[in-house]
């Protein structure tokens, strides 16, 4: 993703703050502009640099405050999401002016370009994100310090949570020396797949979990995940956790997120065939981590958009887009988004008949911002494979339809008999034509089922 450039001309000479002079010298008359563009790939964000010399004369600046050795060498960027600033972790050159090499000239109105990883050198916090980011550094000249900053651009990155698979009596170590083992099935008692149940039980697993460096605790400790429904209509693939799923363990949150197999009236389960789902996250984190999990309601109102999606048996490749949104446009900056919000709850008030006003306030509550929608998605049949948006450039569909869906988060009323959701589907067919649509969707709960009642287009393409 490349957000718009961003460009920034600043005046040197004589400018208060940016230069700093002696009292008998006059600072050199040098115009120099910055631009800095973010591109996010995957998890990695680029950025790119360019200076360009807007004055009448040659003006050279350092090449390691500059990124112009093909590295970040310094401190030279402001990056913060929210109020929290992100850690710099890189190196910090010499305080003393470089030499001779170490200074690049840029000739009357041309420019010089470098392009950086900011990943290696900024510790940038797990889940999604929003990120303000600037360029800021001071350029030694003689007795001269030039400063040279950019303006602001914004970015969106997701970065994942580590994910631990075990299965039933395995072992395993996560990068950030979390070991655990998979002791025993204490008790399933979820409500089984094929039933409808007055409540929806509980699974307990044993495990025995500690941080590289510690000791192992001698008896296992135990983890409880509750089963899901929905009036008549069980959730088998993905139950929010609860309290009881979370394990602290140093300065990390081990979060019990799901078990397979989900249980089969008439079925018994095998003990050797249980697969736990794990996460492990920092305990800073596992407040915002568990709100970006959804309740069973949410989620059964997600995962039938996930179904219609499928498109009869066609077994088209369904892409879940985790990064939330309520527009096709997504995130461009805080202020943006919150302009954006504004204008989708005023539409949704004119074209959207019987929405109640608890409805949209929950709307735009929970729309605040981006979140990772923390579930894993079923098409039912296992005709249409289900993948999340993160696996996208690992998975390739050349013969059927890919579908890629997205969803804002699902607003309730008080009393959860009415929900608000807005579903974007874009469709890209085997021939590589690219169509789509985006709607608000009202929901309302009949006899413990949620029933579409009525439905506004929001986009098309």
């Amino acid at each position: 993703m490349i957000l718009a450039p961003i460009f920034a001309l600043l005046l040197i000479a004589g400018a208060v703050g940016f230069v700093l002079k002696t009292k008998t010298d006059k600072p050199p008359d040098f115009k120099i502009a910055v631009n800095l563009e973010t591109e996010v790939i995957g998890e990695e964000v680029m950025v790119t640099l360019t200076f360009t010399n807007a004055g009448n004369n040659s003006a050279s600046i350092e090449k390691r405050n500059g990124c112009l050795n093909g590295q970040i060498e310094n401190n030279v960027f402001e990056i913060t999401s929210g109020e929290q600033k992100i850690k710099y972790k890189g190196i910090m050159a010499k305080i003393a002016p470089p030499g001779p090499e170490g200074y690049l000239e840029i000739p009357a109105g041309q420019s010089v370009t470098a392009t950086v990883k900011l990943n290696d050198v900024y510790d940038f916090l797990p889940g999604v994100r929003n990120y303000e980011i600037k360029y800021s550094a001071y350029h030694s000249l003689s007795v001269f310090l030039m400063h040279l900053e950019s303006g602001k651009d914004y970015f969106t990155l997701y970065r994942g949570y580590t994910r631990l698979d075990l299965q039933y009596g395995e072992s395993g170590k996560t990068k950030e020396g979390v070991n655990v083992e998979f002791v025993d099935i204490k008790s399933d008692s979820r409500c089984p797949f094929n039933l409808a149940c007055y409540h929806s039980g509980f699974a307990v697993i044993k495990i025995k979990a500690f941080l590289e460096g510690t000791k192992a605790p001698s008896l296992p400790q135990e983890l409880t995940i509750q089963g899901g429904w929905a009036g008549s209509n069980p959730l088998p693939n993905y139950m929010p956790p609860r309290q009881g799923n979370v394990l602290k363990i140093g300065d990390w949150s081990l979060v019990f997120a799901r078990l397979e197999p989900y249980p089969i009236a008439g079925k018994e389960t095998q003990k050797s065939s249980y697969k736990a789902l794990f996460f492990v996250v920092p305990t800073t984190d596992i407040e915002d981590f568990l709100s970006g999990t959804i309740s069973e309601e949410e989620y059964y109102i997600l995962n039938q958009q996930i179904k219609g999606a499928c498109f009869g048996d066609k077994g088209n490749l369904i892409i879940v887009e985790k990064k939330t949104s309520f527009s096709p446009s997504g995130y461009q900056g805080d202020e943006q988004w919150s302009r954006d919000l504004e204008i989708t709850i005023n539409y949704i008030k004119e074209r959207l008949e019987g929405v109640e006003e608890e409805t949209l306030n929950d709307f735009k509550e929970k729309n605040q911002r981006v979140r990772e929608i923390n579930a894993i998605f079923d098409s039912g049949d296992n005709k249409c494979p289900v993948i999340s948006s993160e696996d996208i450039d690992e998975t390739g569909n050349k013969e059927k339809e890919t579908v890629i869906v997205s969803f804002s988060r699902v607003g309730f009323n008080s009393q959860k008999t009415q929900a608000l959701l807005s579903v974007g589907k874009m469709s890209l067919s085997a021939d590589k034509k690219l169509n789509g649509y985006g709607q608000f969707l009202l929901f309302e709960k009949e006899n413990g089922v949620w029933v579409l009642k009525n439905a506004a287009q929001s986009w098309i393409t």
